[in-house]
């Protein structure tokens, strides 16, 4: 049944079977513990159901005590959340197949105290909420119309008998009882007696005597609206409620107890369905296990058997048959090419012990033969070593001669580098030197235009001296006009006109010095020029002077390198001749172990003729 699956698909098998089973079983128990969670709301929907109905209980009660319109609203909102808990409940009751009729039986008992409630409602309404509203209000109207003709006619018996038929009106609105409603009966008729009885005028007595027949009437309708709502909680419509609201408590306790039984009943269901499921699977993985198991195990005993007797035969030509596609199969496939393998190795090694024996026999000769060559080469390697002994103390002494001038040209390199530095100074201040020279060329540039500002200054002052003298001889002029009284005057123009005069000969002085200065800048400005020609010109041909000094440097580092390379190649090659010479002498050293190599290799040909004889006779004793 299994033998053209392979051992890994077989195993596949049982595994997802295997998963298969627990994933079936884990979903079974999910599924069951989703409806007990489902039955475990319900009863939970059902005790909020009772709560539910405990509170439409007391919005009633507080309707009923404080006729407040606002907790009928509340009674409505609070039927409405129960109705929609109950048909939810309902439905989920279906969907786990635990339908009840209690559960019919408490909607329609919950429609019916919706009902009573909203006529109760009703006729409080009629009644009234407050005592100004509905027969309440009326009646209290009525009555206070008598109460004020009687005021008028100030009559206190009449107005005694009033106020008793008011005392009978408040016991019964108080206590609920029907026995006030016949003595406020006989106590107006009495009061109608007494009025007609009364001193009081016909129209009066007419009056209140219909005023009193109206007030009756108000009382009667408002003791029936009383009637109508119950005058104790057994009667009217409050019986009602209370016989239907005991309903709702017993249809309420029967589904609880439903619900409360339906949870472990449906608890053992799905446990046997579990349990009988879990059973049958197992019993089918361990008939899968065991086919399995025997599919498996049986050609693995029969395989193990035919490897056992060639173990203990050494019959190579025995096989094994087995019919399947699984890896038992490959193993029986892979033994019996093995097998094959083995009794064609052996067919060829026996061949070759036998081509064996006949190439020992021909390597001791040839050994014999190579042992003569090697005494040979033995002998020439000494001549060879003798002669790299005298070429590699030629080698050393060309290495000490390089090595003496490569130390030479490393001095010039270094002296050349050591000349290029100062050089390499000298340029740097040489620059310096020039760019002090162009500041200072600067400077007495700027010396020449401030003295060039100044001429311009005594050109003014110049000209000042000349108005100021010409101004002198005006006013000696006027003072000779003025004769004597201009005398003082002609004085201090005198001496204005000298202190002209001075000052213009002190300004031809200073335009002479500052002349001869601008001169003497000019020629510091040229000086300074052709100074930093100079300078320039020095420092290109330093510059020159250095780059020379530069290609000395490295015409000299090239004749460094090119010395160190022959020393370095001095040294290799002396190196190399030592390497030959030791070489040499490892041949020589060589030879003598292969002269000794070949001696064992004809001891060694003749042990593997002795081998070759012995394998012969091991594998004569397979079955091939």
């Amino acid at each position: 049944m299994f033998s053209k699956l392979s051992v890994k698909k077989k195993l596949l098998i049982l595994t997802i079977l295997f998963g298969v089973t627990v994933i079936f079983i884990l979903g079974i128990e999910k599924y069951a513990l989703t409806k007990t969670m489902a039955l475990e709301e319900a009863a939970n929907s059902s005790v909020m159901l009772e709560v539910d109905m405990l509170m439409l209980r007391r919005h009633e009660k507080d309707f009923l005590k404080r006729l407040d319109l606002k907790y009928y609203e509340a009674f409505k909102q609070t039927h409405a959340e129960f109705t929609e808990r109950l048909n939810q409940l309902s439905a989920e009751l279906d969907e786990l197949n635990q339908s009840h009729e209690s559960i019919a039986h408490l909607k329609k008992v919950l429609n019916d105290y919706s009902t009573e409630f909203d006529r109760l409602v009703a006729v409080e309404l009629q009644i009234g909420l407050t005592p100004t509203d509905g027969l309440y209000g009326t009646l209290r109207n009525s009555v206070h119309e008598i109460e004020d003709v009687l005021k008028e006619q100030n009559n206190d018996e009449l107005m005694v008998s009033m106020l008793m038929l008011r005392r009978h009106e408040k016991d019964f609105m108080l206590r609920s009882d029907a026995k006030y409603i016949d003595k406020f009966t006989q106590t107006a008729a009495a009061f109608s007696s007494e009025v007609s009885n009364s001193y009081l005028s016909d129209s009066t007595q007419r009056q209140i005597q219909t005023l009193l027949q109206q007030y009756q009437t108000d009382f009667i309708a408002l003791t029936d609206g009383y009637k109508t709502v119950g005058l104790d909680s057994s009667s009217g419509i409050l019986g009602e409620l209370r016989a239907t609201i005991h309903q709702s408590e017993g249809a309420l306790d029967v589904l609880r107890e439903h619900i409360k039984e339906a949870v472990p009943r449906t608890i053992q269901r799905y446990e046997i369905i579990v349990f009988t499921l879990s059973l049958l699977l197992a019993a089918l993985i361990l008939w899968l296990t065991n086919m399995i198991s025997r599919s498996i195990i049986i050609p693995l005993a029969e395989l193990s058997k035919v490897m056992q007797n060639v173990e203990k035969t050494n019959d190579l030509t025995l096989r094994y048959e087995h019919k399947g596609k699984d890896e038992i199969a490959d193993m029986a496939i892979a033994f019996n090419l093995m097998t094959a393998s083995f009794q064609q190795l052996i067919q060829q090694v026996m061949t070759s012990a036998l081509t064996v024996s006949a190439a020992a026999e021909q390597l001791s000769v040839i050994s014999d033969q190579s042992k003569k060559g090697i005494i040979e080469q033995h002998s020439s390697s000494e001549q060879v070593a003798t002669a790299m002994n005298e070429m590699a103390a030629t080698v050393q002494e060309v290495s000490r001669y390089a090595a003496e001038a490569a130390e030479m040209s490393k001095n010039s390199n270094d002296e050349a580098s050591n000349g290029q530095l100062i050089v390499t100074q000298t340029i740097t201040s040489i620059q310096q030197l020039a760019t002090q020279s162009e500041s200072n060329a600067e400077a007495i540039k700027s010396l020449q235009v401030e003295s060039e500002n100044i001429g311009t200054v005594l050109t003014v002052i110049q000209g000042i001296a000349e108005q100021t003298n010409l101004l002198a001889l005006n006013a000696a002029i006027e003072a000779a006009r003025a004769g004597e009284s201009g005398r003082g005057f002609a004085v201090v123009a005198d001496e204005v006109r000298t202190l002209a005069q001075r000052s213009k000969e002190s300004t031809e002085e200073i335009k002479t010095i500052i002349e001869r200065l601008q001169n003497g800048a000019n020629q510091c400005v040229k000086t300074t020029l052709e100074g930093k020609k100079y300078v320039e010109a020095t420092v290109s041909k330093v510059g020159e002077a250095g780059n020379s000094l530069t290609e000395i440097a490295n015409s000299v580092k090239t004749i460094l390198d090119m010395n160190t390379q022959i020393a370095s190649a001095a040294e290799e090659q002396s190196a190399v001749a030592e390497e030959i010479n030791t070489n040499i002498n490892h041949i020589a050293h060589v030879a003598e172990q292969n002269a000794e190599s070949t001696t064992q290799t004809t001891e060694t040909s003749q042990g593997l003729a002795g081998l070759a004889a012995d394998l012969q006779k091991l594998i004569t004793r397979f079955r091939v």
